[in-house]
C-alpha cells in the first residue's frame, strides 16, 4: 500500500504544480513531468493490472509463429514485429501504449476548466488507475484518441474527428461503435428522456443485456463478454452515488455556462448510464470506460448556481478517495495490484 500512497503523493503534487504555480514556466514543466511520470508508472510496471499477462502471453506467441491478423488492430502486430526484430523486450510494447495514452489524455484535461479536480479524479478512479495502472493497454490507446478528437465534434470538424477515429480503430475495434456520436452527441438533451434512461438503468439493468443479446451477431467478438457479471460491487455503488448526483446536472444543466458543456455532460451520463447496466454485464463497463475521462470533467465543474457547489465536488472527491483506498485496502495481496519486487522496472529493461 505504501508503493501506491508514494505513487499519489508525487502526482497530486505535480499536479497542484501544473495547476496553480503562478509562474507559466514552471506550470508548463510541472505538466511536463507529470505526463513523463505517469508514463514512466504505467509504461514499467512488472505485472501491475488486469492485462499485463495475457499481453506478454499474446507477445510471445506473436514472436513463436507470427500468424496474427494484420488488418484487425494492426498496431498490436506492427510493435509486436517491431520488438521481435531488435533488441527491444515485451517491456516496450507497454512502454509504446503508455506514452500514447498518456500523453493524450492528460493534456487534453488541460483544455477544460479546473484541470486539477479532473486530473485527480481520473488519478483515484478504479476502472483508470487502480485496476489498470492507466494502461489497459489496447482500449485505453483507442479511448485516449476518442478523448483527443472529442474537440473536434464541437468544432464541427469532421475529417478530423475521422482521421483521430480511425487511429483509435487501429488499436481497438470497440470504438467503431461511437462513430454516430458525432451527429447526436453536441445535442441539448431532452430531460424527461434523461430521467427515464437513468432510472431503467438503476431499476432495471438487466434491460439493455436483453436487447444487446439479441443483436450478438453485430458485436461479433464482443458477446463473450455479455455471460460476465461485474464483480466490482463497490464500484458499482460508487456510480448509484453518481447516478443520484445527475438527477442535479439534468434539472440544472441551463445554469452551466461552459460553451461545451452539452458534450461534456452527454458523454459523462453515457459513462454514468453504462456503468448501472455493467452490474449485468462486464460489456457494458468496457464501454463506460470511453466516457469516463468526461465524467472526470463534469465533476470538476462547479454550478455558480448552487450553494455549497464548491462543497458538493469536494464531496464527490472524497468519496472517490474512500472507494480507492476501500479498494486497495481490499486487493492487499492480490498479485495482480501487489505483485512481488521490483513493482516497477529500470528504464533498461525495454532492452532484452
Amino acid at each position: 500500500m505504501f508503493f501506491w500512497i508514494i505513487f499519489l503523493t508525487i502526482s497530486i503534487s505535480l499536479l497542484y504544480i501544473s495547476v496553480y504555480e503562478k509562474n507559466n514556466e514552471i506550470r508548463s514543466f510541472g505538466r511536463l513531468i507529470l505526463v513523463l511520470w505517469l508514463i514512466y508508472f504505467s509504461g514499467f510496471r512488472n505485472g501491475l493490472g488486469f492485462d499485463y499477462v495475457s499481453y506478454i502471453a499474446r507477445l510471445d506467441y506473436f514472436a513463436e509463429y507470427s500468424v496474427l491478423s494484420w488488418i484487425d488492430e494492426p498496431t498490436f502486430n506492427i510493435i509486436a514485429l517491431v520488438i521481435q526484430e531488435t533488441l527491444l523486450s515485451n517491456i516496450f510494447y507497454f512502454l509504446a501504449l503508455s506514452v500514447v495514452t498518456i500523453s493524450l489524455i492528460i493534456p487534453t484535461f488541460y483544455k477544460y476548466p479546473f484541470p486539477f479536480y479532473s486530473i485527480l479524479i481520473f488519478l483515484l478512479s478504479p476502472g483508470f488507475g487502480l485496476l489498470q495502472t492507466f494502461n489497459g493497454i489496447r482500449q485505453f490507446a483507442a479511448i485516449a484518441f476518442f478523448f483527443y478528437g472529442s474537440k473536434y465534434i464541437y468544432d464541427k470538424k469532421l475529417i478530423k474527428y475521422i482521421v483521430f477515429f480511425l487511429l483509435g480503430f487501429m488499436f481497438h475495434k470497440s470504438i467503431l461503435f461511437l462513430f454516430p456520436l458525432y451527429f447526436i452527441i453536441n445535442k441539448n438533451w431532452n430531460r424527461s428522456i434523461l430521467l427515464i434512461v437513468l432510472t431503467i438503468s438503476l431499476i432495471f439493468p438487466d434491460s439493455l443485456l436483453i436487447v444487446v443479446k439479441s443483436l450478438s451477431n453485430v458485436i461479433g467478438d464482443y458477446s463473450i463478454y455479455l455471460d460476465y457479471n461485474n464483480e466490482n460491487t463497490e464500484q458499482s455503488y460508487l456510480f448509484m452515488v453518481l447516478s443520484l448526483g445527475f438527477v442535479f446536472f439534468i434539472f440544472n444543466k441551463r445554469f452551466f455556462k461552459e460553451s461545451t458543456f452539452n458534450l461534456i455532460f452527454n458523454m459523462a451520463f453515457l459513462c454514468v448510464i453504462f456503468y448501472n447496466f455493467s452490474i449485468s454485464s462486464i460489456l457494458f463497463s468496457r464501454v463506460a470506460l470511453y466516457f469516463s475521462p468526461f465524467l472526470c470533467v463534469l465533476l470538476a465543474i462547479p454550478n455558480p448556481k448552487m450553494p455549497y457547489s464548491k462543497l458538493y465536488r469536494t464531496l464527490f472527491l472524497f468519496l472517490f478517495f474512500a472507494v480507492f483506498f476501500y479498494n486497495l485496502y481490499q486487493s492487499i495481496g492480490d498479485p495482480i495490484l501487489f505483485p512481488n519486487n521490483p513493482k516497477i522496472l529500470p528504464i533498461s529493461s525495454i532492452i532484452d
